[in-house]
C-alpha cells in the first residue's frame, strides 16, 4: 500500500505535466502555480520523510523561483531550456516517488505513531 502523500504526489504530477505544456504553449502565468505546487511536494514530502522527493521538489520550485525573478518568458532561447529543465526536474521527480513506493513503509516520516 502507498503512502497518501505519494498518492497525492503522483497526481500533482501529472498536474505539473499539465502546467509545463501549457508554458510551452505560452501560458507564462501558470509559473507562479508550479512553482506553489513544487514548493507543497517540497515541505510535505520533508514532512512525512520522503527526503529523495522533498529534494526533487525543491529543485523544481527553486527553477521556477529563479525562472521568474530572471523574466526569462519572452526570451524564446531561455524558455527552451527551461522548458528542457522542468520536463527532466519532473520526470527526476516522478522517478523519486516510484523509488520511495517500492521502498518506504506506510507510515514512513515523522508523524508516523501519532494520532
Amino acid at each position: 500500500m502507498n503512502h497518501p502523500f505519494l498518492e497525492r504526489t503522483k497526481t500533482d504530477i501529472v498536474r505539473l505535466r499539465q502546467m509545463i505544456e501549457s508554458f510551452r504553449q505560452g501560458g507564462h502565468a501558470v509559473l507562479e502555480e508550479v512553482e506553489q505546487l513544487a514548493h507543497s511536494i517540497h515541505g510535505a514530502g520533508a514532512m512525512c520523510g520522503f527526503l529523495q522527493v522533498s529534494a526533487a521538489g525543491g529543485v523544481i520550485e527553486r527553477l521556477v523561483e529563479r525562472a521568474m525573478a530572471n523574466a526569462l518568458t519572452g526570451n524564446p532561447a531561455a524558455e527552451l531550456v527551461v522548458l528542457q529543465q522542468l520536463h527532466d526536474c519532473t520526470d527526476r521527480l516522478a522517478s523519486e516517488v516510484e523509488a520511495a513506493a517500492h521502498s518506504a513503509p506506510s507510515g514512513a516520516g515523522m508523524f508516523a505513531g501519532l494520532g
